[in-house]
């Protein structure tokens, strides 16, 4: 974007070999002539996130959204491949279970999981964007999906854990967060994001809208939600978009209610900006 009185670029993926660049501005001239300014040094890093927010003082109102109209949650696969563990996830009273092979990983015992959990009367499941776990959401939209309790577990001397980040699907909503429409305890947010670097798979193309797939940045992001770590599940290049990234935040189930609860993501020793989200618990934990 031009304006006179700004102007937006995206730096090209293409610098990532070098810790500095000279970035100046060339305007050719109605009648052909031709103004160059004088070169500014930019430093280069490989990532220096920033989120994008509301105009205001700061910190700033993140620009968020509510993660799903369907109520969801999440189970991490982790530990070590051990044939013979028997790894399972349970809907209420119904329970999913894949038995380890020597020439499973992780993410393929997260796929089998997925595979068994899909027959679901309530519940349907998916990759997460990140680490190895698994989605569930509900579904039906709305309230209705709401509090379905899920568990995890495996045999006993297993190597192979399955850890559920919450007990019950949480939170069905949309639209943007506000004052009026907070995100809850527990929820899955969207925030929107620049400066992640460079991703795998390497697809991107300096100067053109993404078409996909997803990605995975090459650094590791996490994050901390109003004092506490909220659960990275996605940080994608977004479809549509030139050098912008979506990041799908867990909120810990446990934050109190809080109109300004302050929120950063970071890689490495890079931290974002800090910018705000209204937050309530409509169930605050025993002080």
């Amino acid at each position: 974007m031009v304006s006179p009185t700004e102007i937006r670029a995206q730096v090209p993926f293409e610098v990532n070999d070098r810790t500095s660049i000279n970035a100046y501005v060339r305007s050719v001239r109605r009648d052909g002539s031709v103004m160059v300014t004088t070169p500014v040094a930019v430093t280069i890093v490989p990532q220096n996130p920033g989120i994008f927010a509301q105009d205001g003082p700061d910190p700033r109102r993140a620009i968020a959204m509510h993660g799903s109209a369907q109520a969801s949650g999440t189970v991490s696969v982790d530990g070590s491949i051990n044939a013979g563990d028997v790894a399972t996830v349970s809907i209420e009273d119904r329970e999913y279970s894949y038995t380890v092979t020597a020439d499973d990983t992780l993410a393929s015992v997260r796929d089998h999981l997925i595979e068994q959990i899909n027959q679901d009367p309530k519940v349907y499941a998916f990759a997460a964007g990140t680490f190895t776990r698994i989605r569930l959401r509900a579904r039906v939209p709305g309230p209705a999906g709401n509090g379905i309790p899920f568990s995890g577990k495996t045999s006993t001397g297993g190597q192979i854990l399955i850890t559920p980040l919450n007990t019950a699907l949480c939170c069905a909503n949309s639209g943007l967060v506000t004052d009026d429409n907070p995100a809850l305890a527990g929820e899955t947010i969207i925030v929107y994001s620049t400066g992640l670097g460079l991703a795998q798979p390497r697809t991107e193309v300096t100067g053109i809208r993404y078409d996909g797939p997803i990605t995975d940045p090459n650094s590791f992001v996490s994050s901390l939600a109003g004092g506490k770590t909220a659960n990275v599940l996605l940080a994608s290049m977004q479809t549509g978009q030139v050098g912008l990234y979506e990041v799908h935040l867990e909120l810990n189930s446990g934050l109190t209610t809080d109109p300004l609860a302050q929120l950063t993501i970071a890689q490495d020793v890079y931290v974002s900006n800090i910018v705000t989200i209204p937050v309530v618990n409509p169930n605050p934990p025993a002080q």
